[in-house]
């Protein structure tokens, strides 16, 4: 054979096999990098009876010799989930990728209701979850069975959870938030007045059912029970807006019968008298200043204007009774043992606490915390030196009044009246000063200021003018109605009336230092001395418009 011949053959193989790889791997870059990209989402949903319109697709990195069968239908006159496929060829029929898009037909919502039964937002007290559900209808037809529900509540345990009702055919889905809570209430038990006080916290929380069968739709609930029962709990059933209840007890030992009642105190010949007003009085045992008395009254030397009472039951459970001290028409008793003038800046600290006690035992603006600051002042161990014009509008004591015994700055006297070089003498109080003191220390802040010219004292909105009576026979009715704490007057002078009798006052009044003087009730006329009272003012109208009724 000719060797020439063998060489051409065997070069036209070589060169065919090279052809054919490069074609082959041509042919494999190609159709790997072919892809189907629909046209249009992968997932479509349609109402029931919608036309289906065929989006298409594009073929990505493919030539002319590529091409694309679809299979699988769309019915949009049933409702139900279809695929429908894109299947990706080339020239040769060979299958090099597929892609399925979704059609989902469901039912036409356009006339379908769907809504929670109950509140968007529901409260249940713990293990008393009970799911109201919801509501569909397709043009006025029920179809709630086909609700589907998604429920995610633990109804033992407290927290808010999500519960979501689907209407899967029709695309629809609404959600209720439900709130699984414990009893919030607030528990006040009143032995004095016999109550058992609720408040009921929860949100969400519609009425109560009481013990004795009424229904209450307040949140704060004052129950008065019967001290005498038998009955050995008080159940109240707390209903939320849900429907959901639970029961509050009260057990009656909670609220065990206890001494019940009042006391009060009155004066006279340096005795008080304590009168107690409780049930079963004869029976119970009081106990005061560590002494023990039955019966229902009890006398004890001395004034006293505040008494703490123990009471004890058959139990000897102690309950506490305070005893308020009546304004009687007995006189007070004067400290007449006094050590002299008031000292200059002397430390008053401890006093001024005794002094706010003392007003604080008779109460605040009351007339007999004014008395009783009036009185403090009478019966202190110093006496306050009188000044004209002196006023102290202020708390307690001031550091800064002195008699006239004491010895200024500049090593010389404090008399009167004060001079240049007695600048640094400082006084006490003036009549009207006195009084007005006594106001502010039982918490008053209407001030009282006087017009000598027609002798008119004007406190706050309270006018002493419309309230000033003459001392005279026309006013006898009047005259009977004097009581302690109210003023009395006369052209360059002012007083506070203490005590009261049938015929006499007893005034406090500054007259350097105070000074407490008996006056005839029905003229006005001093039983010691020349002085005499023009008028008085009856004060009831000031202390019910500004005090503590």
């Amino acid at each position: 054979m000719n060797i020439q011949n063998i060489n051409k053959k065997t070069l036209i193989i070589v060169c065919a096999i090279i052809i054919l790889i490069i074609f082959l791997i041509s042919r494999n870059s190609t159709t790997s990098s072919a892809r189907l990209e629909l046209k249009g989402n992968n997932k479509i949903v349609l109402n029931q009876y919608e036309k289906y319109n065929e989006y298409g697709y594009n073929i990505i990195n493919g030539n002319s010799g590529y091409y694309v069968n679809i299979y699988g239908k769309v019915n949009t006159n049933i409702i139900g989930t279809y695929n429908v496929s894109y299947n990706l060829y080339d020239k040769n029929a060979v299958l090099l990728s597929t892609v399925i898009r979704k059609v989902i037909v469901v039912g036409d919502n356009s006339n379908i209701t769907l809504t929670l039964n109950g509140e968007e937002v529901e409260y249940y007290f713990v293990g008393d979850y009970q799911d109201k559900g919801a509501s569909a209808y397709k043009d006025y037809v029920d179809i709630s069975n086909s609700i589907t529900t998604q429920n995610s509540v633990i109804e033992n345990q407290n927290g808010k959870y999500t519960v979501e009702y689907m209407l899967s055919n029709y695309n629809k889905v609404i959600a209720r938030e439900v709130n699984i809570v414990d009893l919030d209430i607030k528990k006040e038990i009143l032995k004095n007045n016999s109550s058992i006080n609720l408040e009921i916290k929860n949100i969400g929380y519609d009425h109560i059912i009481l013990p004795d069968g009424k229904i209450s739709y307040a949140n704060k609930i004052i129950y008065k029970y019967d001290t005498n029962n038998t009955r050995s709990l008080y159940d109240f059933d707390i209903y939320l807006r849900s429907g959901s209840h639970k029961k509050y007890t009260v057990l009656q030992s909670e609220v065990a019968t206890e001494i019940k009642g009042t006391c009060t105190l009155s004066f006279q010949n340096n005795t008080t008298t304590i009168t107690m007003n409780v049930s079963n009085s004869s029976n119970t045992r009081y106990n005061v200043n560590g002494l023990d008395f039955y019966g229902t009254t009890k006398t004890i030397n001395g004034y006293y204007g505040n008494v703490t009472v123990k009471a004890y039951n058959e139990s000897n459970e102690e309950t506490t009774i305070k005893c308020k001290n009546i304004m009687t028409n007995d006189f007070k008793t004067i400290n007449t043992n006094k050590i002299g003038y008031f000292p200059y800046y002397m430390d008053v600290s401890n006093d001024n606490k005794e002094l706010e006690a003392y007003v604080e035992s008779y109460g605040y603006k009351t007339r007999e915390g004014v008395v009783a600051a009036a009185l403090y002042l009478v019966n202190y161990k110093y006496d306050i030196p009188y000044s004209f014009g002196g006023k102290y509008n202020k708390k307690g004591l001031n550091r800064e009044w002195m008699g006239k015994k004491e010895i200024n700055k500049l090593n010389k006297p404090c008399t009167f009246p004060l001079t240049d070089d007695h600048s640094y003498c400082k006084w006490g109080l003036d009549c009207t000063g006195y009084t007005r003191w006594a106001f502010f220390q039982a918490g008053f802040d209407k001030s009282i200021t006087r017009d000598d010219e027609q002798s008119e004292s004007k406190w706050g909105e309270f006018s002493a003018k419309a309230h000033r009576y003459k001392f005279n026979s026309q006013n006898i009715n009047y005259i009977n109605q004097i009581k302690p704490g109210d003023l009395i007057h006369r052209e360059d002078h002012i007083g506070l009336v203490i005590g009261v009798s049938s015929d006499k006052l007893q005034v406090a009044e500054m007259l350097g230092p105070v000074q407490v003087n008996i006056y005839d009730k029905f003229t006005g006329k001093s039983l010691g001395n020349q002085r005499t009272w023009e008028d008085f003012v009856l004060f009831d109208d000031y202390y019910n418009m500004y005090g503590n009724k």
